[in-house]
């Protein structure tokens, strides 16, 4: 037996009136085998005999254009899918795909992912704190010189609980430098 759930919010705008309807779509057992979106897409999910998960397909974030950014995110921010993820729409030296997979806003100049100036130092420490999104997790790399080929993971990825996060690097030397970089993991 299929039985479907419908839910319907209204959102009301200065000018119009829009409806988005969503609706849940449940197999034999129960259990949610479809999300129905107001947008077009859907979320499909498949289980095995016993019932546990064994995959989802969403199309709520596909790339239609292959940009690296979310059909529904490129829509939200810029009403179409014309961006092509290289430009950097609000000019603050992050390009929007960069933007999408920060979770920062493409068109806030005042969010973008970088090192906060505030950075503190003793003679065995430096603590760094960034800009970050909750829930997204990041690493921090060193090198003592800019000529190192490569960089070093401080131990420990971050896993961001608000809008900073920060490390605190205790593999200092005594020598007169250190560079920092932050990447996001996911």
């Amino acid at each position: 037996m299929k039985t479907t759930f419908v839910v319907c919010a209204v959102l009301l705008a200065a000018t119009a009136l829009m409806a988005d309807l969503t609706t849940y779509t449940y197999d034999s057992a129960g259990r949610v085998i479809a999300v129905h979106y107001g947008t077009g897409t859907t979320t499909t999910y498949q289980y095995d005999a016993t019932g546990n998960l064994l995959r989802f397909a969403d199309t709520l974030n596909a790339d239609s254009d292959n940009d690296g950014m979310a059909d529904s995110w490129e829509l939200s921010f810029f009403g179409g899918l014309s961006r092509d993820g290289l430009g950097d729409f609000d000019s603050d030296g992050m390009p929007d795909v960069a933007e999408f997979l920060a979770g920062t806003l493409p068109n806030d100049p005042n969010s973008v992912l970088q090192l906060s100036r505030n950075v503190t130092v003793t003679q065995t420490t430096t603590t760094l704190q960034w800009s970050a999104v909750a829930g997204k997790v990041y690493r921090v790399q060193y090198k003592d010189s800019l000529s190192d080929p490569g960089w070093n993971d401080l131990p420990g990825d971050v896993t961001a609980t608000g809008g900073t996060a920060s490390q605190i690097d205790t593999t200092v030397t005594s020598g007169p430098q250190r560079f920092y970089r932050v990447q996001l993991v996911r």
